[in-house]
């Protein structure tokens, strides 16, 4: 780390690659321990999930302590036939930040401040039971180095809560305020509004304006990504841009009952067709034909036959195949001559959109450290046949690499559809759109989520609003009506985002 950081110096603990991951971990002399994990493109760092870790030398009834805490806690227990070491490990929530000195050093410095904060309470709190505390730094020489001589330090803190199986008994882990939850804001009462988030899994969010439909769906991916479930977000007009920054409205979070100090996600934004194209392995081929009007044609139904038989990467590749084909009955010169200048015609209206496949895997990536990344696809600037055939390969993409591991009772992935009416409103019959809606609700068994908004319920396709789980409807600003399937409704004033909420500026 070439950066210079307030309440040093800081020592290397450790400088690495961890799972894949380039890992950095530092600490202080008041026994702070400082773990940065970087995000690289292109061999250039770009941003760091940053958490800070004050640890404890603790004597007394530690477990019964730690199941009380409603928090994320690490605790390490050390046997040798002497003596049993126990070691409390308080950290701060992690987030993301831009790899620039300033913003780094100020995001650091505010996790420090939020870190000092919760010791002073767990100080407090801890008096209470039969356990003492001791800040790390103030403990016997011997006792320090029993800590910074064990080898799980790096997986424990690298991991946060996602500990690797191997670890988990040496470390058991306290409870965590959001993982697997929803905090949707509070009730008129002032009472705080918590769901599971499996009962979102297939939601639709309706009513209202585009913002606060939008601002839902904000809410939903924050619950996504605290649990360490990657979302895929469409983005048109880069509404959810600030869901890498934190949000300055903390004191507005209090008022929600929110006890989550505000961060900044992992985001990694996928461009078309510089990192995202049409997969011409897997595309849906009467669909694609369809779109451009021609699957009735003899040239279309050539073409067709070309990509079933073929494993192409290229429309170009596409056509070399279809010029070398016999011609025979209807499938004359003229219609081969015409198929491979409608192909030809196809890369020239869209360059590179049908070069290759997509990294799915990439688009939909959780972090190490116990934060679900946002990938977010860039669909500005592109028409109707683009967006409509892009949603349709991200989401079968999704579907073919979720079912390659298997039926899945828990969530493992979310895609986020603002404005979903714009591409597969109720009066989109093509093959594409019926495809999309197959494959939206094939997801579930194997553990893909997705949350859409709408202006109105009447606009979607009825087969996505009859396998709505959940159902959100704007009654005017933050106010919306909650509907779950098998409970009562309710009303709920939805509470200000961890990270900046961008989709509250009215775009046109």
């Amino acid at each position: 780390m070439d950066f210079r950081l307030k309440d040093g110096p800081w020592k290397e603990m450790f400088k690495g690659n961890f799972e894949g991951y380039d890992v950095e971990i530092y600490s202080n002399p008041e026994s702070i321990i400082l773990v940065s994990i970087l995000e690289k493109e292109g061999g250039k760092v770009k941003g760091s999930v940053v958490e800070v870790y004050k640890v404890f030398h603790a004597v007394g009834e530690l477990e019964g302590f730690v199941e009380t805490l409603p928090r994320e806690v690490i605790t390490i227990t050390k046997h040798d036939e002497k003596e049993t070491t126990r070691f409390f490990i308080l950290g701060s929530k992690p987030s993301y930040v831009e790899y620039d000195e300033e913003k780094f050093a100020a995001e650091v410095e505010a996790n420090i401040k939020n870190l000092r904060s919760s010791v002073k309470t767990i100080s407090a709190v801890s008096k209470a039971y039969d356990l003492q505390l001791q800040e790390l730094e103030q403990a016997p020489e011997q006792i320090k180095q029993a800590f910074f001589s064990q080898p799980l330090i790096v997986p424990l803190l690298s991991t946060s809560s996602h500990i690797p199986s191997g670890f988990a008994a040496a470390a058991p882990a306290g409870k965590a305020i959001s993982f697997g939850e929803l905090m949707l804001g509070i009730t008129r009462e002032q009472m705080g509004v918590k769901e599971p988030l499996s009962l979102f899994s297939s939601t639709v969010v309706s009513g209202g304006r585009k913002e606060a439909r939008a601002h839902m769906l904000h809410l939903l991916i924050e619950g996504a990504l605290l649990s360490n479930i990657p979302a895929v977000v469409i983005d048109w007009n880069k509404r959810f841009k600030g869901l890498g920054v934190r949000t300055t409205a903390s004191d507005d979070l209090k008022s929600y009952k929110v006890d989550i100090e505000p961060i900044g996600f992992p985001t990694k934004e996928f461009f078309i067709p510089q990192q995202l194209r049409v997969d011409l392995g897997s595309v849906n081929r009467k669909g694609l034909l369809e779109l451009f009007g021609l699957d009735e044609t003899i040239a279309g139904k050539e073409i067709m036959q070309v990509l079933d038989e073929n494993r192409v990467a290229s429309l170009a590749e596409v056509s070399g195949i279809v010029k070398a084909r016999q011609t025979r009955g209807e499938f004359n010169e003229f219609q081969r001559s015409r198929a491979a200048r409608i192909l030809k015609l196809m890369d020239l209206r869209y360059p590179e959109l049908f070069d290759g496949e997509n990294n799915i895997a990439e688009i939909s990536k959780s972090w190490l450290h116990g934060l679900g990344r946002a990938g977010i696809v860039n669909m500005g600037g592109h028409d109707k046949r683009v967006s409509l055939i892009m949603l349709h390969c991200i989401i079968h993409g999704l579907l073919e690499h979720y079912k390659k591991q298997g039926p899945s009772a828990q969530l493992r992935s979310m895609i986020i559809i603002p404005q979903v009416e714009s591409i597969i409103g109720r009066n989109e019959n093509s093959e594409l759109a019926k495809t999309i809606i197959q494959d939206l609700n094939e997801m579930q068994q194997y553990g893909v989520g997705n949350a859409v908004s709408v202006a109105h319920e009447i606009d979607l396709q009825p087969g996505m609003l009859d396998a709505a789980k959940a159902k959100v409807k704007i009654v005017q600003g933050n106010d919306v009506g909650v509907q779950l399937k098998g409970r009562k409704n309710y009303r709920v004033l939805l509470r200000p985002g961890l990270s900046a909420c961008t989709e509250l500026v009215e775009t046109r």
